[in-house]
């Protein structure tokens, strides 16, 4: 009977061991390209606010019907904070637009932290006619519907949404 040789047994225990890791990448990256996919990000397209939409935002604010008036706004800031964004509407349009980067190879902590955003980002319902959201400093708007908008405005007290629609008499 022929004996094996050291080299063969380190060599035998490398291919092995490299089978393996093949295999754990390969499953790494089809669970991140999943949680990438259900992410479906950016979610909304970033649009600054121009002239012709600041005019639109205000013919909203005077004259379309608050339908919740001034309500603090905390639903999505902990997604924010949660996603290293902060509390504010900056942080709230960087999480809405935000886009997950492809799969690194060799890198595992920027792995793990585009995961949970991509989880945090499938858990976000947003409804947007158009797919975008509307930024300009300190405010932001999403054309949810022809005839309602979410309005979104930081404050000294924190974030403060407000629905508005238009009611046509």
């Amino acid at each position: 009977m022929k004996e094996f040789s050291p080299k063969f047994a380190v060599a035998s225990t490398i291919l092995v061991a490299l089978a393996w890791l093949a295999i754990d990448y390969f499953r790494a990256f089809n669970t991140y390209n999943r949680f990438k996919e259900n992410a479906n990000s950016p979610l909304l397209e970033l649009t600054p606010i121009d002239r012709k939409e600041q005019r639109f935002l205000d013919e909203v604010r005077k004259s379309w019907v608050a339908l919740n008036p001034d309500e603090d706004f905390d639903g999505l800031m902990p997604f924010c904070e949660m996603n290293g964004m902060e509390r504010s509407v900056e942080g709230l349009a960087k999480l809405l637009t935000y886009e997950i980067p492809p799969f690194s190879y060799w890198n595992h902590e920027k792995n793990l932290r585009e995961v949970s955003r991509a989880g945090a980002l499938s858990a976000v319902e947003t409804r947007s006619i158009d797919g975008r959201l509307y930024y300009g400093e300190g405010v932001l708007f999403i054309r949810t519907r022809k005839d309602i908008v979410e309005y979104y405005e930081d404050t000294d007290q924190g974030v403060w949404f407000t629905f508005y629609g238009r009611v046509d008499e």
